[in-house]
Parts: C-alpha cells; structure tokens; sequence
C-alpha cells in the first residue's frame, strides 16, 4: 500500500448485535466493554465518516447497475432519493477512483470530486498536499487555482479596439 494511506472502511460491517433499522439501532441491554469499543471502531469518523462512506457506496451502486443494467439502472437509482446531478458526480468520482486509490478520512469523497478531472498521477499530488496540510475541500480547490494562476502568469493585455468606422483605435479595457 504506498506510503500515507489506511486501508479503506467498508460497508460490509461485522455482524451487529441488537438491531438495526432506518432510524434506530436497539442494542442488546449488556454488551462488555471490548464489544462496544469494536462498535465504535466499525464507526470511526462518526457521522462525517458514515457521510463519506456513504457516498462512495452510492458511486459504486451507480457503477455496478450500470454495467449490468444499462439504462434501466436509472430507474432504481429514484429510490436513493438524490438529485440526477448529485448521484451523477457520485458514480464520476467512484469511476475515477479504483478502491486501490481512494484515500480514507481525513479525506473525504469531496476532496477526490475536486480531482477527478486531473491525470491520476496529479490527483495523488494534490491528495498528498491536502491529507499533509489538514485541507477542507474549499482549501483544496483554493490551492489549485491559486497554482494553476500562478503557472499561467499574468493575464494577456487586451487589445486594442479599433473604430469600424474611422480606424481611430483606443485601450482594450
């Protein structure tokens, strides 16, 4: 596994004790300490972990209906309840990142949204940059383009406009 990334929680939890519905997790009345700890540890991230979880599955859901079903996935897909455009950027980021490539929180799925669209070799760069330096996202995209300014100089001087009908010309901005 290449330096400074954890292996990726999945979906597929240990067996649960007690149980679990939409709304409510009603757990057995005595569970030993070690037992709740393992719980808690299934969990990590807390509710900003399940969230991140929860969009790669919905990304991996879309890709996997949609190399068996084709467009009668889109059907299914009303049931997550998502905007078209919502779920569209799920299964982007997820077919972008082969799970040998995503990275674990501190990271989250917004983050690889951010660098989907760059080659993978600089999309690791930039995840590198964000995990090291403790980057939101907005601080992410803040630091591309404040690289991608900086990389294409100062703007162009505008050119000059020029009277159609006398030739006389005057400053372009």
């Amino acid at each position: 596994m290449p330096k400074g990334r954890r292996s990726l929680p999945i979906l597929a939890l240990p067996p649960l004790p007690g149980t679990l519905r939409a709304t409510s997790w009603t757990l057995p009345t005595k569970l030993s300490y070690g037992e709740y700890e393992r719980l808690c540890r299934s969990f990590g991230g807390g509710a900003r972990g399940l969230s991140n979880m929860l969009q790669w599955a919905a990304g991996d859901l879309i890709c996997y209906g949609e190399r068996l079903y084709g467009e009668k996935t889109y059907h299914a897909l009303e049931f997550l309840g998502f905007d078209e455009r919502t779920l569209s950027n799920y299964a982007r980021v997820a077919s972008v990142f082969p799970l040998a490539r995503r990275r674990a929180l501190p990271l989250t799925h917004a983050h690889h949204a951010e660098v989907a669209a760059l080659h993978p070799e600089e999309q690791d760069e930039w995840l590198d940059k964000a995990a090291k330096e403790g980057w939101t996202r907005a601080e992410l995209r803040r630091a591309m383009k404040r690289e991608t300014a900086e990389a294409s100089g100062p703007d162009p001087p505008h050119p000059p406009h020029i009277c159609g009908t006398c030739g006389a010309t005057w400053d372009g901005q």
